[in-house]
């Protein structure tokens, strides 16, 4: 590889050697890393840096980032609602064990909740846990992007 006066630079790390078996190993997340190896591997100044972190910025990178480590949070805080509801499901059989007159409302609230829950954890995990080997077409057009999404509207997650 050259830097930016033509001169050869000898790269330590072979970022540009990614593969569908080494790629789970690289950092990810952070835009700080992708301006780290552009400055690396490209020889960027700290102008070219900067401008760098602007386009980033222009571009929804950050945010989605951003949104992508929100929506790991989230996953998490649904498996806490999840086993809440599980213990409260638990709490409300016992009460109406051998109670055949009471009507069962709370018990199938609950157990509604946790399916939808369930269900949303799962599409969220689906979405955590894709296919990290994406390689974007290059185009623009928002048809041929349209292409690359796996959640259609109006289709649901399974």
């Amino acid at each position: 590889m050259f830097d930016y006066f033509g001169e050869e630079i000898e790269l330590k790390e072979k970022i540009y050697d990614v593969s569908e078996k080494n790629i789970w190993s690289f950092r990810q997340n952070n835009p700080e890393l992708v301006i780290q190896d552009a400055a690396k591997y490209l020889a960027l100044s700290s102008q070219d840096q900067e401008t760098l972190r602007t386009i980033l910025l222009a571009r929804g990178i950050n945010k989605w980032l951003k949104v992508r480590r929100d929506i790991i949070a989230y996953k998490g805080l649904v498996k806490i609602r999840i086993k809440e509801l599980i213990e409260e499901i638990k709490i409300e059989k016992a009460k109406l064990q051998g109670d055949r007159t009471t009507p069962h409302h709370k018990l199938i609230s609950l157990r509604s909740e946790l399916k939808a829950l369930e269900d949303v954890r799962r599409n969220l995990r689906q979405m955590c846990h894709s296919e990290r080997m994406v390689i974007w077409p290059h185009s623009v057009r928002r048809d041929t992007l349209k292409k690359m999404n796996t959640i259609k509207v109006g289709q649901l997650i399974n």
